[in-house]
């Protein structure tokens, strides 16, 4: 009866330990990236058809 609690408890720590190591290591990694802007293209419109789509990329499928 001894080892069955002696077994239920390290498992227990195995589990409580592991899960304490990986929130730390996933806030450790999140604090050392610096946070960067979006660099966004300019906005173009649609075309309106397949002769305007041609006019700006001969690899339009149309």
């Amino acid at each position: 009866m001894k080892t069955l609690n002696r077994r239920r408890f390290l498992a227990n720590l195995g589990i409580a330990l592991s899960a304490a190591g990986l929130s730390t290591l996933g806030l450790s990694a999140c604090s050392t990236i610096p946070p960067q802007p979006f660099h966004l293209g300019k906005v173009v419109k649609p075309p309106l058809g397949c002769q305007e789509l041609l006019a700006r990329d001969q690899r339009g499928d149309c």
